[in-house]
């Protein structure tokens, strides 16, 4: 019996472990890169990409800064990674001579302001994606992440 209750209590943490993420800007994420540190956000963003070495999530209320998107090797994507990733290499890739479309997506991650990323001008920490969703393609000017 006592096991029972062990077992109980442990699903009991897990589940109270596992909040949803809620809302938050880039913007307050940039604004307060300590606050938000380890824990898991929930941003809505324009993504930017030279869709080979880099992706980036940016917001147009805050364009001095820019955050990685930590997407996973083609072989390991989710579903919803991939789903950027093809976007983004068809409006970024080589092959892509219209660059008058912005990709927009729902990104759920841990984000870490790893010292090295805050001290380089104008990057504000990475988004390891746990969740990527609603992902659109849209005629638009694509905003330039800062260098």
């Amino acid at each position: 019996m006592s096991n029972n209750i062990l077992a109980l209590f442990g699903f009991t943490l897990l589940v109270g472990c596992s909040r949803a993420a809620e809302p938050v800007s880039l913007c307050a994420i940039a604004e307060h890169p300590r606050t938000f540190d380890g824990k898991l956000v929930k941003v809505r963003a324009q993504i930017v990409s030279d869709a080979f070495e880099y992706a980036r999530a940016i917001d147009e209320r805050c364009t001095n800064y820019s955050f990685d998107i930590g997407l996973p090797p083609a072989g390991e994507q989710t579903k919803n990674s991939a789903e950027l990733s093809t976007a983004i290499d068809h409006v970024f890739g080589a092959k892509s001579s219209d660059r008058a479309h912005i990709i927009l997506a729902t990104v759920t991650g841990i984000y870490s302001a790893s010292a090295d990323k805050i001290t380089q001008k104008h990057r504000a920490g990475e988004i390891l994606p746990t969740n990527i969703q609603d992902v659109v393609v849209r005629r638009g000017k694509p905003l330039i992440p800062p260098r």
